[in-house]
């Protein structure tokens, strides 16, 4: 099977539409019919070795890909709310520091007294 902009052969149209022109092409299953019949049938293997070789996704790969979205945009929306609350965290902090508000402790640890680091011996 492979996928063609127009088809070659006789009777030159789609198998199923009859239609002689299509925007995404046409499949050719390299198999010929040799009695012409007005009935065709497409069976389920068949749709599916069609979604196939246009690359279309399976049922199951649409309904795994569909769950992987769902949990993105679950998880997108619960990180655009804690970037929400950070952005007011920020705000807040800048409209303290326009005022003048400045820290009452600095960052950290408190530096050691000088007894403390007096009473090391180096080894």
């Amino acid at each position: 099977m492979r996928v063609v902009q127009q088809p070659a052969f006789r009777p030159h149209a789609c198998a199923v539409t009859g239609r002689t022109e299509d925007r995404e092409g046409f499949v050719d299953t390299g198999a010929t019919i040799p009695v012409i019949d007005p009935h065709v049938y497409v069976s389920a293997a068949g749709v599916r070795m069609l979604m196939r070789a246009f690359g279309w996704p399976s049922p199951d790969e649409y309904a795994r890909v569909c769950r992987e979205l769902a949990l993105s945009k679950e998880r997108l929306e619960e990180l655009e709310l804690k970037c929400r609350a950070q952005e007011e965290q920020l705000e807040a902090i800048a409209v303290l520091k326009r005022y003048g508000a400045r820290s009452e402790r600095k960052p950290g640890r408190p530096p050691k007294s000088k007894q403390e680091s007096n009473g090391k011996v180096a080894a």
